[in-house]
């Protein structure tokens, strides 16, 4: 249940998840009161804050462009504007249906404009928030069998946060010593706490697969439980 002494918006709770639907409907009930209040002051307050969005979302999406939305909406709407306004869009609160369910008409029709007019921007820019622009977001990879030289070529080209990419190019050997020097940096951070378990699950499945096929077949885990073995092909004779 909501604990009564927690001040009336402290959005903590709700970003953590720890909060449930009585102190999110609280805090929702109160910030909408105080946005309502604001549209009502100014006929232009919501032209002016779609107006205001479109340009600062018009330019380049970088990891700078959030900070300068929320400054944007905070001096507009307040503080309680701001979370009401990210709790819709990024924190896909839309799908709760709640905002439509407590807040006064006008001010759910207003956070829905602003939703339908730069959803899709306003998560991008969330996305590349306080994130290392020299960070790298989207790989793309070519792998194929060059026939003349007989061996695997591989390419990456590496798309970076800060829209710059880069190719890196070569055979098989390369990759797994490339890969190699990256588990190497892995291994440095030396903390599992360093990871999130989605991350961890994604990286060990990938990992089993890859060190099934590595491992010499003396190795090999039993077969068992609904396996199929793979069947040996026969040597050819000694002469």
């Amino acid at each position: 249940m909501t604990d009564p002494s927690m001040p009336v918006n402290n959005w903590e709770p709700i970003w953590t998840a720890e909060a449930d639907q009585d102190y999110i409907r609280h805090v929702l009930q109160s910030s909408s009161a105080q946005i309502e209040s604001f549209l009502v002051s100014d006929d232009q307050t919501e032209e002016e804050t779609l107006a205001l969005l479109g340009r600062r979302l018009a330019a380049p999406i970088d990891t700078a462009t959030y900070d300068v939305v929320l400054d944007s909406l905070r001096a507009l709407l307040g503080p309680d504007g701001v979370n009401v306004v990210h709790w819709y869009t990024v924190g896909n609160g839309a799908s709760t249906g709640l905002l439509e369910e407590i807040a006064p008409p006008r001010v759910a029709f207003f956070v829905r404009r602003i939703a339908a007019a730069h959803l899709p921007e306003l998560r991008s820019a969330f996305a590349l928030w306080k994130e290392v622009p020299e960070d790298w977001r989207t790989i793309h990879r070519d792998v194929y069998f060059d026939y003349i030289n007989s061996r695997y070529l591989v390419r990456h080209r590496i798309v970076k946060i800060n829209g710059e990419e880069i190719v890196v190019e070569g055979n098989a050997n390369s990759v797994l010593d490339l890969t190699r020097s990256l588990l190497t940096s892995i291994s440095m951070i030396a903390s599992r706490d360093a990871f999130t378990e989605p991350a961890i699950e994604a990286f060990l499945k990938e990992a089993d697969g890859v060190l099934a096929i590595l491992r010499p077949q003396e190795e090999q885990e039993p077969v068992g439980n609904g396996d199929v073995a793979v069947p040996d092909f026969p040597q050819p004779a000694e002469s």
